[in-house]
């Protein structure tokens, strides 16, 4: 059976459109997490007394005491804002003082809350400042006293004592218990909160300041300031539009939707829960592999980022949960043992738009799917290397992927196949249609091995390479519906070697009790099973919808196909590829599955 994108390419004279896992710790405080040029720092949720002791040295009657609790997690700058940060973001330099590693200054508070979007547009997380408890919290990084990190402010600070009346550049001085720089002194600092006189006289949790004021607050104190206005819990305020060469800001990146759990394998081994809550979570999604007009993700994810996110939210709209991506090696790697550092950042934005939207990533990996675009190299490798290529590519996405509960699972590839002998050298494709390959071969010499056994070693080394650093997220291979003497790969091969088993199935009218047999050969092999490519290409949707209702008793997970085109703008289409788009995504929204 040819997979959808193979047959669906043979319409096109008829419409355009045709054309068992361990588990990773939780990241621990201080860990640093790198977006937009900015390191970030991993701030724990949890609880303090905010505020100061009423017999501490210097302290001013508005810093009542009270137990604050922060419910969330989040991520703090590991430095104030650098000029040379400013400019990569906002275009243009500024500060009254010269210098890259300096911390920015002469920024309203307007202007920092512009970096903060412009970063977040950049990045796809959500950038803000860091509200006045948060500020707090972090700066004392577990600690009561007047200062945090040590009992000398000289170690910790650039202030008045010692600053020479100018900025440093940052990191210079000791960091806190968490890994922050110059929560004292250099510059002040914006927050996000209005000011408020006092700011609470009772336990809160996750208090965001008054609904409304004329100023904000500032922290931390400046090179300007005396000790006492250095401490963890000095005030200081200002009219945001004010723009001072003793403020500056550090900046806040919101840690991974707390809503998503991470998913497992149930405990029966029957398919899938959420790890946090037990509940049963059953795949429904989307491939997004390319847009209606045949452009590859990759083709327009830079230039074309608010289309991804649109994508991503009008795919949450339909009732999907799951949605397959395809990161093509080419544009992953840059040599048998260089990733590409640019495509793997984008993708970590993908990662963060998914934790954004809700989705759990289907990530399949090693795509050829342009014979055009495979590199020399790759093309020309022996066996031995282009498996150590392959290997590297998921040691590299797994070490990317490791930390976000939005990565349902990695597949290692799309359709692999073991030849049946020898083939020439260079042939890894099965063939090629519009342009488009979507099977591969793992070898080109069967060289006297067992076909399954080939496939059994293949699986097993890149499972090992995504281990290496990431130990949680579930590993499957996404196969093509036949036995073992056609391809080399059959669910008992595979099986032991991975979390679950995804296969392809294009059902035939009047004849789903073929694919039900393949389907029931597949689940005897004791893993739960998940249909990864579904669509209405040999049947009607109605006869799609009921094969779903029929799978079940095999079958925990559905994911069909989604091009970046809504049921609405299908119904202004009078082309036959966007009537059959439109009756699957109708048929997809009545079908949805329960989550129990």
């Amino acid at each position: 059976m040819l997979s959808l994108r193979f047959q669906v390419v043979l319409c096109a004279s008829v419409s355009l459109w045709c054309a068992v896992p361990s588990f990773a710790a939780a990241p621990k405080a201080g860990e640093v997490l790198t977006a937009g040029g900015l390191k970030f720092a991993y701030i724990p949720a949890g609880q303090f007394v905010m505020g100061s002791a009423t017999d501490e040295k210097g302290r001013e009657e508005e810093e009542t005491p009270h137990k604050v609790t922060l419910g969330k997690a989040f991520y703090m700058g590991v430095t104030e804002v650098t000029q040379v940060q400013w400019k990569a973001v906002m275009g243009q330099r500024r500060g009254g003082f010269e210098g890259d590693a300096l911390p920015v200054e002469e920024v309203s508070w307007k202007d920092a809350t512009a970096f903060c979007e412009k970063l977040s547009a950049a990045t796809g997380r959500k950038c803000r400042l860091p509200t006045e408890a948060e500020w707090e919290y972090a700066c004392r990084a577990g600690a009561a006293g007047r200062f945090s990190g040590s009992d000398k402010l000289d170690d910790l600070s650039w202030f008045d004592d010692n600053s020479e009346e100018k900025t440093h550049p940052v990191g210079t001085k000791k960091p806190n218990a968490w890994g922050l720089y110059d929560m004292h002194g250099n510059v002040a600092e914006w927050c996000a909160d209005y000011y408020a006189v006092p700011y609470s006289l009772k336990e809160t949790t996750d208090p965001t300041g008054p609904a409304q004021g004329s100023a904000r607050v500032v922290r931390g104190g400046s090179w300007s300031s005396f000790e006492r206005g250095c401490r963890c819990a000095s005030r200081m305020n200002l009219n945001p539009a004010h723009q001072m060469k003793t403020v500056g800001f550090r900046v806040v990146l919101e840690a991974a939707n707390p809503c998503m759990e991470w998913i497992e394998i149930a405990r029966d081994g029957k398919g899938f829960v959420r790890a946090a809550s037990g509940k049963k979570f059953v795949p429904w999604g989307f491939n997004y592999d390319r847009d209606y007009r045949m452009r590859l993700l990759e083709d327009y994810w830079d230039a074309e980022w608010a289309t991804v996110a649109e994508d991503f939210r009008e795919m949450k709209a339909l009732g999907a949960n799951v949605v397959r991506v395809h990161p093509q090696l080419a544009k992953f790697m840059d040599g048998p043992q260089t990733p590409n550092r640019k495509a793997f950042e984008q993708f970590g934005r993908l990662v963060a738009l998914a934790e954004e939207t809700g989705l759990y990533l289907d990530i399949t990996g090693l795509g050829c799917f342009r014979k055009r675009d495979v590199p020399k190299w790759y093309e020309d490798a022996t066996e031995e290397q282009r498996w150590a290529a392959q290997a590297c590519f998921w040691e590299a996405m797994a070490e990317r992927c490791e930390r976000s509960p939005a990565v349902f699972f990695y597949d290692l590839i799309n359709e692999p196949v073991v030849p049946d002998g020898k083939r020439k050298p260079g042939d890894w494709m099965t063939g090629e249609l519009a342009g488009l390959c979507y099977v591969q071969f793992i070898s080109l010499d069967q060289a006297g091995r067992a076909r399954a056994e080939i496939a059994r070693q293949w699986v097993a080394k890149m499972t090992a390479a995504i281990r290496k650093h990431d130990r949680r997220h579930l590993v499957s291979v996404g196969m093509l519906p036949f036995g073992e003497g056609d391809y080399g790969f059959s669910p008992k091969t595979v099986a032991p070697e991975v979390d679950f088993l995804c296969t392809h199935i294009y059902p035939k009218s009047g004849k789903s009790g073929d694919d039900l047999k393949t389907l029931a050969a597949f689940a005897a092999a004791g893993k739960p099973v998940v249909i990864e490519e579904m669509f209405p290409i040999n049947c009607e949707a109605e006869e799609l919808g009921q094969f779903i209702e029929e799978s079940r008793k095999h079958v925990v997970g559905w994911i069909g196909f989604y091009w970046g085109q809504t049921p609405a703008e299908l119904k202004q289409s009078k082309q036959f590829g966007d009537a059959l788009m439109l009756a699957w995504l109708e048929m997809f929204q009545k079908a949805k599955p329960k989550q129990e």
